[in-house]
């Protein structure tokens, strides 16, 4: 089961919703996670992963995967520096769960 929360930074009010927690993935197994796009911000990418192929996640992550509006190549977010002013908070400041889903 995967969760998807709201990202705000508490220094700028940068927001955004419906981003996911972390590497991810619901009963389909095909693993999400979090990045930040140069153009689109926080967004959640999919990584071309399927946790059914592998069960024990023995695969290594990327450092960047594609935005999913624009396809341009966008790091991982690291889940502590706002995207958009780039304030460096405590891990998971400012992002509240706020659905688990499948």
């Amino acid at each position: 089961m995967g969760i998807s929360g709201t990202y705000t930074c508490p220094e700028c009010g940068y927001t955004t919703e419906e981003v996911t927690a972390d590497f991810d993935h619901g009963m389909s197994g095909e693993v999400v996670t979090p990045v930040v796009c140069a153009e689109h911000g926080l967004q959640t990418a999919e990584t071309g992963l399927c946790a059914r192929d592998d069960p024990e996640w023995t695969w290594r992550r990327a450092n960047v995967y594609p935005c999913p509006e624009c396809g341009a190549p966008a790091p991982l977010w690291d889940r502590r520096t706002c995207p958009h002013c780039g304030r460096m908070g405590a891990e998971d400041e400012g992002w509240v769960a706020d659905m688990c889903w499948d």
